[in-house]
């Protein structure tokens, strides 16, 4: 039995949302450093007048959360009372780390509620860093007067379908995302959008935002820098975003695989006979895969 946060002892449990958020910070660090685990020790450790005489009996601050996903020291550690994200944030060569390790995405991936408000408020937050605002009530009826117009000048002896205005809704959206590069403002933006339109119950414009979803992390994990962490990423990126209804147990002692038990996941997959679904399950892996090596070789170029 799993005791309760209340009956339990010692160092508070971490989630895979914790650990995939230290690994993303400690592979943003050391994407912009030449510097090994044992150097950055030593280099911060100098930084602070803490430098050991015999660099064996260091702390092995980065090589224990590169290996085991643990939260970076914030002043609270009993061990380390020192802010390593502030304090790797002031050097120049490492300035926006801090940045990705206080995003509200990692607030999204852990929230699992009804608060539509709180989604929207993230929302308008990231829209602002990324310099996009939404229509207001005329802007609306404009947009929806100008697909109108375009349809009936392409299909002038049909009817507008009721699926026409989010359909275009949903390729403006992916043009802009494709704009510029991916970056965890966009995950954000895309994330808070969805949850909020979720909740509304607007779920044809909640099937638009999720496609866009889904293909934004697939290009923002695509970054060689993130290549350690890529398919934990998406995994846990959709999983517990898109599909965290069925994440009720995020701190439990097992984890299934994310969302392949959720309905809204899985209500468009083939069917096979259960001899030979796991081929082509294993299949699906190595084009998932082929196609990762073919992104990170076409950006190399």
């Amino acid at each position: 039995m799993i005791p309760s946060d209340a009956k339990r002892t010692g160092r508070p449990r971490q989630s895979p949302v914790d650990r995939l958020r230290a690994k993303h910070w400690y592979y943003a660090v050391k994407s912009r450093t030449s510097l090994s685990d044992y150097q950055l020790d030593l280099f911060f450790l100098e930084k602070l007048g803490r430098r050991p005489k015999d660099p064996q009996m260091r702390s092995r601050i980065f090589e224990t959360i590169r290996l085991h996903g643990t939260l970076p020291s914030n002043g609270n550690h009993p061990k380390r009372d020192f802010d390593l994200i502030q304090l790797v944030e002031e050097e120049a060569d490492f300035v926006g780390t801090a940045e990705l390790f206080y995003s509200p995405y990692w607030q999204l991936l852990t929230r699992n509620d009804l608060e539509i408000d709180v989604y929207h408020d993230i929302a308008q937050a990231a829209m602002s860093r990324l310099g996009l605002a939404r229509a207001d009530y005329y802007g609306e009826k404009a947009f929806q007067i100008l697909c109108r117009q375009a349809h009936e000048k392409l299909m002038p002896d049909l009817s507008m379908p009721s699926a026409y205005v989010r359909e275009v809704y949903g390729k403006m959206l992916q043009d802009i995302m494709k704009s510029s590069p991916p970056t965890l403002d966009h995950l954000v933006l895309l994330g808070a959008l969805f949850r909020e339109a979720y909740l509304a119950c607007s779920l044809e414009v909640a099937i638009q935002i999720k496609e866009c979803y889904s293909d934004l992390i697939v290009e923002y994990m695509c970054q060689e820098w993130l290549y350690p962490i890529a398919f934990t990423l998406q995994d846990i990126g959709e999983g517990y975003l898109v599909f965290s209804h069925t994440y009720d147990y995020i701190y439990g002692p097992e984890l299934k695989p994310p969302y392949d038990d959720c309905p809204f996941a899985v209500v468009e997959r083939p069917i096979f006979y259960a001899d030979s679904v796991d081929e082509m399950n294993r299949l699906g892996r190595q084009f998932a895969e082929l196609e990762r090596e073919r992104s990170l070789k076409a950006r190399s170029d």
